[in-house]
């Protein structure tokens, strides 16, 4: 579920809820966003944050630009509620993803 301030098209987590794995697909509005960063190297790459419901950042992953879609293993997580945040150099976005 999109968590108020995330842009629609950002990305996509699927399944969700979750147990094992989950695959984060990554929108075009991530892809052209991340074309329209402030460097002069086009293609910038971009971040994937996951945190528990605490804030702790449980794991972050640098995804190199023209990324469609990254499988997270989420076996070692108990279950809860967890934050997957997609960080581009011009956006942000967060979604809140269930493991079961």
């Amino acid at each position: 579920t999109p968590v108020e301030g995330c842009p629609d098209g950002l990305f996509t987590l699927s399944p969700n809820p979750a147990s094992g794995k989950v695959t984060v697909t990554v929108g075009s509005l991530t892809h052209s966003s991340a074309l329209k960063g402030t460097s002069p190297n086009l293609g910038e790459e971009f971040f994937l944050t996951l945190t528990d419901a605490a804030g702790h950042e449980v794991l972050r992953k640098a995804l190199p630009a023209g990324t469609d879609s990254v499988d997270l293993d989420l076996s070692h997580l108990p279950a809860g509620a967890y934050f997957v945040t997609l960080s581009t150099p011009t956006t942000t976005g967060t979604q809140r993803l269930v493991v079961k």
